[in-house]
């Protein structure tokens, strides 16, 4: 995945809540069906993980490309990116990873890239995943185990494939709050690219007595932020990290039938269940 050159733009650009699961970190290995069938649609969609080591829980996106499946995390903190690809088989997906720092926040962490399994829980729903990173045996078994709760599933339409638009280039933002332009490359089966915010609000309490019951928002001069983007048909489905208020974000891109326009969405952790009908909008214009 040209890993030295996506190190390098990474660390030279980004400068070094609680989220209940509702099953436990299981080994998946031993909910693995192989004469189960899932296809790639019932496996698309926006997820939540659970935490299994130092760096915490994180937001996924994971859809279909070509005959692999792809899979971005990214931590609620900015801190990383993690980059899971692999192939379906029975009720489970077998994948390799990696993990790029945007900060200092993987320092001590032993093996930030690996070999993966993941299981679908069989009960119908298809929403719950058992995940596990390494090869650990025995009394370690449950080492790197981990969940993934599908939030919001990614429908793929009909006849779409990965190819068949291009987002690569550079995006004039439509709204005033957004520096210009964004660009977008490809690389390999992904797009990323950096936008930046002229500025964008946290939402924030301040003490008011004895009471935290005053609100306000803190205004940020600039933000850049990083987009990991996985393509199918005319939609970008993406994670944006924001470097200066460590947030991360999913939100979907939509090109417009002259291609020429991005109608872009993205929402925070609390609401991908209702991705796609609400959201904070980012336009963007060739």
């Amino acid at each position: 995945m040209k890993k030295a050159l996506l190190l390098l733009i990474l660390t030279g650009t980004l400068f070094g809540s609680s989220v209940a699961q509702p099953f436990l970190q299981l080994v998946p290995q031993n909910l693995y069906k192989e004469n189960v069938t899932l296809t790639a649609a019932d496996w698309a969609g926006f997820y939540l993980t659970s935490k299994y080591d130092e760096i915490g829980q994180g937001m996924m996106v994971l859809l279909p490309s070509g005959d692999s499946i792809l899979a971005f995390c990214a931590s609620e903190d900015a801190g990383y990116i993690r980059i899971m690809k692999g192939k379906m088989k029975g009720n489970g997906i077998r994948y390799t990873y990696e993990t790029l720092p945007l900060n200092n926040s993987l320092k001590g962490i032993s093996r930030p890239s690996g070999e993966g399994f993941m299981v679908m829980k069989d009960d119908g729903k298809l929403e719950n995943v058992y995940n596990k990173h390494g090869n650990a045996k025995g009394m370690k078994e449950v080492e790197g185990c981990f969940t993934a709760g599908k939030m919001k599933s990614i429908e793929l339409k009909p006849g779409a494939n990965p190819g068949e638009y291009d987002f690569s280039g550079s995006w004039n933002a439509i709204e005033k709050k957004e520096t210009l332009p964004m660009e977008l490359t490809f690389l390999k089966d992904c797009y990323y690219g950096f936008y930046s915010l002229k500025s964008f609000k946290i939402h924030e309490k301040t003490a008011h007595g004895m009471y935290w019951d005053t609100e306000y928002y803190k205004i940020i001069p600039k933000s850049s932020v990083l987009v990991f983007g996985i393509p199918m048909g005319d939609c970008l489905y993406y994670l944006a990290v924001h470097k200066d208020g460590s947030q991360s974000y999913v939100g979907i891109f939509t090109m417009t039938p002259d291609k020429n326009g991005l109608n872009g969405i993205y929402v925070d952790k609390s609401d991908m269940k209702s991705i796609g009908k609400k959201g904070d909008k980012l336009n963007f214009t060739r």
